[in-house]
């Protein structure tokens, strides 16, 4: 086993190129670049253990926190008002449905298997919360403007905050022992507030300094959403920050529009530009690396490939059961109904959020082994995305693709 500066240097290096060779990929084949990334971990990790699980499991929580702000950022600056406001209200009620379908039967299910109450909520939250938009651009391409596609990429949007939030929340209410469903709602909702208000109005703060700024803007945008997390963490109670960071993007993303609703310039465009293309880097470094993390921590754990292969089995029924539910009400065909039952492919939140009971619980007082959130996301990572891929090589090859 090699564990030095220069080993750590190396596989930073190797993830970022990597991660940049599996992105060129993706967009040919179709294949998630994070596929890739997780292949890696897990070979120089569990494979032949060229470095040590348990010394990186102790940067899990760093890394955990600065993914978490980072990309919950990134979602909220692509949120463009206008366009959410059109399509919006079909995206949420289908994803709030089959994700809470998805808790439903997942956690059912899994308590039946012999996990706890909160082990198989968790569990199932992190499953259904799992879309990625990455197979649905490669699947729809230019049919990305049809209906069903836009409701499955903006589902992937809204479904990863959505299901790191639930998560989050299970996780503070049991850590505060809340009993009693008012006391419960209170936590939620005083939480809730307090990161949306915290977000709105740093985000209006920052569009006005950022008119002052010549220099540094980007670093200190970053700096500026790491302040904010810190600060509505502490203030408002844990989860608060992820919802800050959040719309913290949303406010900086559409600052045109509330430019026009205040009838004032807010802030530079230009600047602004620069500061959403340095944060995708860095995005794409975290997100890269944090793969790669998941890898090295985790283990195939084949007791758990029985329990993992019926989860997605439930998660396709409960997409399939809400696609056929609302289709009415989406406006969808049959084949758009069945595609978007298919897609269940994982992304970045399976990761994310298999890590944060880890976080929330460091001295193992909620579960015994915190580390089979981890590894139960190795194996739906791996099973999503062949479901995902199988299903749209089926329909391209019946040309049964949607239409607008």
């Amino acid at each position: 086993m090699v564990f030095d500066p220069l080993s750590l240097l190396a596989l930073l290096a190797g993830t970022i190129f990597l991660g940049y060779l599996g992105h060129i990929l993706s967009t040919r084949t179709g294949i998630p670049d994070f596929l890739w990334l997780l292949l890696l971990g897990l070979f120089l990790g569990p494979g032949i253990h060229f470095f040590a699980s348990d010394l990186f499991i102790t940067f899990t929580p760093l890394m955990s926190a600065l993914a978490l702000a980072t990309v919950l950022f990134e979602s909220g600056v692509k949120w463009d008002l206008y366009e959410l406001l059109s399509v919006l209200p079909k995206a949420v009620v289908f994803t709030i449905c089959s994700l809470f379908l998805a808790v439903f039967l997942i956690g059912g299910f899994l308590y039946f298997m012999g996990f706890s109450i909160l082990e198989s909520v968790l569990l199932g939250a992190i499953i259904g919360g799992g879309t990625s938009s990455i197979v649905v651009f490669s699947f729809f391409g230019g049919c990305s403007e049809s209906k069903a596609g836009k409701i499955l990429l903006l589902e992937s949007v809204i479904n990863n905050p959505l299901s790191i939030m639930i998560v989050v929340s299970l996780l503070q209410i049991e850590i505060l022992r809340v009993e009693a469903v008012g006391s419960l709602l209170r936590v939620f909702v005083g939480v809730l507030s307090v990161g949306v208000c915290f977000g709105f109005l740093f985000g209006l703060i920052w569009l006005w300094v950022l008119r002052w700024i010549l220099k540094y803007a980007n670093i200190l945008t970053w700096g500026m959403l790491l302040g904010l997390y810190v600060l509505t963490e502490v203030l408002g109670g844990s989860g608060g920050g992820a919802i800050a960071c959040l719309i913290f993007g949303l406010v900086l993303g559409n600052s045109q529009h509330l430019s026009r609703i205040f009838k004032r310039r807010l802030s530079s465009e230009q600047v602004l530009g620069e500061v959403f293309k340095f944060n995708t880097e860095l995005t794409f470094l975290l997100r890269a690396f944090f793969f790669t993390l998941l890898g090295l921590t985790a283990t195939l754990d084949l007791s758990l490939l029985f329990a993992s292969i019926c989860c997605l089995i439930l998660f396709v029924l409960a997409r399939l059961f809400a696609a056929h539910f609302l289709g009415s009400f989406l406006k969808l065909t049959k084949n758009e109904k069945i595609l978007i039952g298919l897609m269940v492919s994982s992304g970045f939140s399976v990761a994310l959020t298999s890590q944060l009971p880890r976080i929330y619980d460091p001295e193992g007082q909620l579960f015994a082994d915190p580390g089979i959130f981890a590894n139960f996301a190795v194996w739906i990572t791996f099973l999503s995305i062949l479901i995902s891929l199988g299903a749209s090589m089926i329909f391209r090859k019946r040309r049964m693709a949607p239409v607008a």
